[in-house]
């Protein structure tokens, strides 16, 4: 009898972990089938419309086969030490090359996944570790840098790799060191995770960091001294290659200068002046956050620092704001969903599937992904693991609003309820996007009313068939409500 209660216990316990496994595994069968997706979205393409930055590098005519400057052709935006590595794929097939450098890509997402839900501050769930991993890769998956990266042929998850496995992965610390080195090689931002290190004790981790940028660097600078001062010097560390820096694909604090239109000295004093803020700012919350045990969201922030004070920032190089989404703001529970919806919407969603076409917020909408960074850098009111509501935030309390003093004036208690409730603001945020997206499924539905009223008529009758046609009764339960 004994037996039989304990075995009915763990029939009851098992199930739950069974439950969990058949989600991971559909979470694991979603990663799949994005990662599909996105290999054929980009290898459908035509040769002149997919791996642009790939095929600038390698094609006939590109920028690796060029006998002078990588810099003359005006196409090759990155380091020295990047067009260094990426010489001797000049010798491969140019169709083979985009399958692998595709595939290689989505394999290095998946590792990027992985390693971040190793990096949660605990205690963690078991359950939520079990699925955070292929949660973290479909978000990766889907968000507009790695979207960007896959469609551009850049090497630009790499580098936020090899930080992730410094900071989660390697013990030694003079390794940890070289990966953030070699990371800051092909994107020199990178080294803020330098800086990052030496205030938090790992100081030969900072020193072996430094040592392998310089090594790096050096390195590229014997093999392609023209093009090492191009980039270094005459245009400062990369600053007006690529891309116009005034363009909306540079989601930096100079890009948003040059958008409000501000040039000459004036924008360079007052871009130094706010890098400078921003980077003493968002270090100093980057090392508190790591004492505080939560040392994969001060990787986030160190990285939206970086975002926010390089002088181009592109879009494909944006994939540190999303690493925020970890960071738990508001004590209440019916505000702890806001910070990750806001950071997963505005990483996913173009701008102007965000905000509206109005000339007020085009300002707002035009950055919004560098207002997401500085948000995480140096705003967001972040929980500390002390906090009692760090676990247990403050249950919903649906009281009625207590009458004030300023009651009378017109629309104050609207306001103040709209700044008292966040949740609020992203419930505005999220009818937007719905609408947005209507909208383009309703311009694309060009074939008339009376296709799509059959077309509902075909569903409705399979409802039926299928015996779940609810909606007829759902909308006179709720009519009263």
């Amino acid at each position: 009898m004994a037996e039989a209660e304990r075995g009915a216990r763990g029939d009851v316990s098992a199930e739950p972990g069974a439950r969990a496994g058949v989600v991971r595994v559909v979470l694991w069968l979603v990663v799949a089938v994005l990662g599909v997706r996105q290999m054929a979205a980009v290898l459908d393409r035509r040769p002149g419309e997919k791996l642009l930055d790939l095929e600038s590098w390698t094609g006939q005519d590109g920028i690796l086969h060029v006998a002078g400057s990588l810099y003359e052709p005006g196409r090759f935006a990155g380091t020295p030490f990047a067009g260094l590595v990426l010489r001797p794929l000049t010798a491969s097939a140019e169709e083979a090359l985009g399958v692998v450098w595709t595939f290689g890509s989505l394999l290095l997402v998946v590792a990027l996944g992985v390693v971040a839900a190793r990096g949660l501050p605990g205690p963690v769930a078991r359950r939520t570790g079990y699925l955070a991993a292929p949660v973290a890769v479909t978000l990766f998956m889907v968000s507009l840098p790695v979207r960007n990266t896959l469609y551009l042929g850049q090497t630009s998850i790499l580098p936020v790799l090899l930080v992730l496995l410094a900071f989660f992965a390697v013990r030694q610390e003079r390794l940890s060191g070289v990966l953030v080195g070699l990371a800051a090689a092909l994107q020199p931002a990178v080294l803020f995770f330098a800086v990052l290190f030496w205030f938090t004790g790992r100081r030969r981790a900072a020193v072996a960091g430094g040592a392998s940028f310089a090594f790096c660097t050096a390195l590229a600078w014997a093999a392609m001294p023209h093009d090492s001062w191009t980039y270094w010097v005459h245009h400062v560390a990369g600053a007006g290659l690529g891309g116009n820096p005034d363009s909306l694909a540079n989601q930096s604090l100079h890009g948003a200068l040059l958008r409000f239109g501000l040039q000459g000295p004036l924008e360079i004093v007052l871009f130094l002046v706010l890098a400078v803020a921003v980077t003493v700012l968002g270090l100093r919350r980057a090392v508190r956050y790591a004492h505080d045990g939560q040392l994969l969201l001060a990787v986030a922030v160190t990285g939206c620092v970086a975002v926010a004070v390089s002088p181009t920032a592109w879009q494909h190089q944006l994939l540190w704001v999303l690493l925020a989404v970890v960071g738990r703001v508001g004590t209440r529970a019916s505000d702890r969903l806001v910070w990750p919806a806001v950071v997963v919407l505005v990483l996913t969603l173009p701008g102007k599937m965000l905000l509206p076409n109005i000339g007020v917020l085009l300002p707002v909408r035009d950055n919004v992904l560098l207002i997401a960074a500085l948000g995480a850098a140096c705003v967001a009111p972040f929980l500390p693991r002390t906090s009692p509501h760090w676990q247990r935030p403050v249950p919903t309390d649906y009281a009625r609003p207590v009458a004030s003093r300023f009651s009378w004036v017109p629309l104050l208690p609207f306001w103040r309820r709209v700044l008292s409730r966040p949740n609020l603001l992203l419930e505005l945020l999220l009818i937007r996007v719905v609408y947005s997206a209507y909208a383009k499924v309703r311009l694309a539905a060009a074939v008339g009313r009376p296709t799509a009223e059959e077309h509902g008529r075909q569903i409705h009758s399979l409802e039926q068939w299928l015996r779940i046609d609810v909606e007829h009764w759902v909308n006179h339960t709720v009519v009263g409500i």
